[in-house]
């Protein structure tokens, strides 16, 4: 996923972690799912086990259950960052995890290496609890038929992890080979995303139709379909927002921030009073920000907040120099600098200044360049 989508979906998400110089982030969802764990590996266990020892083998089993899925997570970020694709960090959710990247695969062989190397992985750890689960009784010591039964159990679970990513619908990994695969026969990256996308949303509704035959059928089997149910909605969120990517960078490719507006946003006159600058707010309805400037070009922002926070008989003797705020600390960018640039910086600052040579002769927010972007889609 690219830089800042993980925050936006995962706002409350902490981090515990960083391994290899990746961050490690739960978001607190995870809780609900790890008591789930714990309640099912506890039932699995105590058939043929005490309670105690069913209960100890359960959180094992839980504590090697979400390792498992950060080992395959794990797998994505680092042959990511081994291509030169930047890494955020990873999220561990009530779904799984996801890893943030910076960057789309340059090229379908890499998209193919990395969304593949993922379930991979887990088809190596199911096999080496495999392995665990075989032998571990053939030593003879005291509770190695416990530690069989939990690495059979996970081994069964990344088994399983890597059958289901595998499915071809984004954003699961066999999602990302099916685009791999369409990217390299037409060569067009944007149909390939659109593809995996729709076959991501059909995966999903035909998980939300076997949730809902498997809540009709027997009460019993309620919360599994609630489960299956809660991952197709995630399914159907995600390939959604896969496409709306996809429509994004198309109106992104080839534009600069030149064909953001025919031409520059009002600027208010330096040390002009503030009672005198009423019509040219009234013209501008909804505007928030305004440049203001003289004639070597724009030296400050003047937020329309900070005026309507002011007493009003203060309005009477203050100029837009006294209530303006410095471009310091804002991102600079010229008429010529690529959309793809522009807007990393909006979703880290809300406000860019243009530069012309040395000048700067506009400021731009997210908000005005979300409504140009709309005009010109």
């Amino acid at each position: 996923m690219r830089g800042g989508y993980l925050a936006r979906m995962f706002p409350r998400a902490f981090r515990v972690a960083r391994i290899g110089g990746i961050a490690v982030r739960i978001d607190p969802t995870l809780i609900l799912v790890a008591l789930f764990v714990v309640w099912a590996f506890t039932g699995h266990f105590g058939e043929a086990h005490d309670l105690r020892a069913a209960v100890t083998m359960a959180v094992v089993g839980a504590l090697l259950f979400f390792g498992s899925i950060l080992f395959h997570e794990l797998g994505h970020a680092l042959e990511a960052r081994h291509r030169g694709i930047e890494v955020r960090g990873i999220t561990l959710f009530i779904l799984g995890g996801v890893t943030e990247m910076d960057l789309e695969a340059e090229s379908p062989a890499d998209e193919l290496v990395i969304a593949g190397i993922g379930p991979w992985l887990s088809l190596v750890a199911a096999a080496a609890f495999g392995l665990v689960a075989t032998f571990a009784p053939t030593v003879g010591l005291p509770g190695t038929g416990a530690v069989a039964d939990v690495a059979g159990a996970i081994g069964w679970v990344n088994f399983g992890l890597a059958l289901f990513n595998l499915v071809p619908g984004a954003p699961l990994d066999g999602g990302r080979v099916l685009r791999a695969l369409v990217w390299r026969v037409t060569g067009d990256r944007g149909r390939a995303v659109r593809i995996s996308a729709r076959a991501g949303q059909l995966v999903a509704v035909l998980l939300v139709v076997v949730a809902v035959r498997m809540i009709l059928v027997s009460p019993a089997g309620a919360v599994n379909g609630l489960i299956w149910a809660a991952i197709g909605w995630f399914l159907w969120t995600a390939a959604r927002n896969e496409i709306r990517r996809a429509e994004a960078e198309e109106l992104l490719s080839g534009r600069t921030v030149a064909d953001l507006a025919e031409a520059p946003g009002p600027v208010l006159p330096a040390a002009t009073p503030l009672e005198q600058i009423a019509p040219t707010l009234a013209r501008h309805p909804g505007r928030e920000v305004f440049a203001v400037g003289d004639d070597d070009g724009v030296v400050g922002v003047l937020h329309l907040e900070d005026v309507m926070a002011m007493d009003p008989h203060d309005r009477g003797f203050r100029t837009t120099d006294d209530v303006m705020r410095p471009l310091d600390g804002l991102t600079f960018v010229t008429s010529e600098t690529p959309l793809h640039d522009l807007i990393p910086a909006l979703e880290r600052d809300r406000m860019v200044a243009v530069r012309d040579g040395d000048r700067v002769v506009d400021v731009l927010t997210i908000r005005e360049v979300g409504a140009a972007l709309e005009r010109l889609a």
